[in-house]
Parts: C-alpha cells; structure tokens; sequence
C-alpha cells in the first residue's frame, strides 16, 4: 500500500520508526549477562543449590508476597542453570502470569520436594500475542520452579522427580 505524508506527518513517523530501531538495535547489541553479573545482582536474595536428577540448578527463593508478585517480570535473562522458586505456606491453587515477561519459562509444580506437573515454553508476551499467558496447577501445590524455556526438556526432567537440597 503506498500513501503520502504531510510534512508533519512524516516527522512523526520518521521520530517514531527511528526511537524504535534505536531501541531495538540497542537491546540486540546489548551483551549478555556474565554468571557472575548475574549473581551480583541477586547477592541480596535467598539462594539455593538444587538438585534434579543430579542436575545443579541455582535458584532464587521467594518468599515474601511482593516478591511472588513481582518474581522475574522486568528482567532481560535468566541464565542456563538458574531459576526462581516460589514457595507457600500451604498446598493451594496459585496461578501465574507472563505479565512484563521479556522471555519464556518452563515451570515445573511442586508438592513436598517432587515434582508433580510440568508446563514448557509459556511465552512472553510479545508485538503479536500482547496479552499476558495465566497459567494454573492442575491440582494444588506448595511450590513451583521457574527456569528458562527449553531447560526441561534439555535435561529430560520428569513429573515425580525429586528435587533434592530443597529448604523450606
């Protein structure tokens, strides 16, 4: 479809196409984040060393509902190896969502120290799909473990999986 511009209008759009291939370039040519970065910026956070199948898995503890409201919404990566896990004082039907996601995850349900469901690849909202994913157990649980999209299927993590070094 071809189409003429005022002057004005052109500005606009010419201010707008160019904010948004800055930004975009910018955030393709950002480096990312080292293991060690990484850690600095979660130094202040509960952290603990699990085990799957005799996989490490790093994970993020959260506790607080703040935290569990926020949990990784906002961040640009989530290294290989590393995760969040959200724990509750009782088995329930907590649900999450994408909202302000800027990468997939897999979430693997927990009750006591095994797993008991498994969901891969939830996206991220995205251009196309904006609408952030709900995403709910099918049966109740005290615990679920977020990690990057693709880590359960690349280690073969299966429900009723012990998670071993798990402290509630």
């Amino acid at each position: 479809m071809i189409f003429k511009l005022s002057k004005p209008q052109y500005l606009i759009f010419f201010v707008f196409t160019a904010t948004f291939i800055m930004n975009g370039c910018g955030r393709l040519s950002a480096p990312l984040m080292s293991d060690e970065q990484f850690n600095q910026k979660i130094v202040q956070k509960e952290i603990q060393e699990l085990r799957i199948k005799k996989i490490p898995l790093t994970v993020e503890v959260v506790r607080s509902n703040a935290e569990k409201a926020r949990g990784l919404s906002g961040r640009e990566i989530l290294p290989e190896g590393r995760g969040m896990i959200f724990l509750f004082d009782s088995p329930g039907y907590y649900g999450f969502w994408m909202q302000g996601m800027n990468f997939s995850l897999d979430f693997m349900w927990l009750s006591g120290n095994n797993i008991v469901q498994i969901d891969t690849d939830i996206p991220a909202p995205s251009l196309q799909n904006p609408k952030p994913v709900n995403i709910i157990p099918s049966q109740p649980i005290d615990g679920v473990i977020e990690v990057p999209s693709g880590w359960v299927v690349r280690n073969k993590i299966n429900i009723g999986d012990e998670i071993e070094g798990l402290t509630r």
